[in-house]
């Protein structure tokens, strides 16, 4: 029974932190982790885990590095149309719904905007929604890591 409590609290948890109507059928879901530290590899030594974090997600029409002031990972301003933005709660949970599309997502924090993917074409930090689907990534805020 206290297995099955420490179970449930984390999802009631999840649950309270969004403000979306449940179950999301159409938009993006995930985590959001924070690597720091040296993570160059080492015999004997392991890499530092990933941990999750509170976060807010900045969700952008698709955006290229020439709609924005900055360069990868670190911009300062996006000058594309701004989507919605969103929380995570404590153990770095994200969920939205999204109509279709092509969008841009930035983690924001306290030196600007991070993002460290890109596409072939150039988008910044890309996640595609299809209709009726719910898209997943996971994103790593690394900007204090050493690799």
């Amino acid at each position: 029974m206290k297995y099955f409590f420490s179970m449930l609290l984390p999802m009631l948890v999840a649950c309270k932190t969004f403000n979306n109507k449940l179950p999301l059928t159409q938009g993006i879901k995930g985590t959001v982790v924070e690597q720091s530290g040296n993570m160059m590899p080492r015999p004997g030594r392991e890499k530092p885990k990933p941990k999750a974090i509170s976060a807010t997600l900045y969700v952008y029409e698709s955006t290229t590095v020439a709609q924005t002031q900055g360069s990868l990972p670190s911009f300062t301003r996006i000058n594309s149309k701004l989507v919605t933005i969103l929380k995570t709660n404590s153990y770095g949970v994200y969920a939205t719904y999204l109509p279709e599309g092509t969008y841009s997502v930035f983690i924001k924090d306290d030196k600007g905007f991070f993002a460290s993917e890109s596409d072939g074409n150039g988008i910044i930090n890309p996640i595609t929604v299809s209709k009726g689907q719910v898209t997943e990534h996971n994103w790593v805020l690394s900007r204090n890591a050493v690799y």
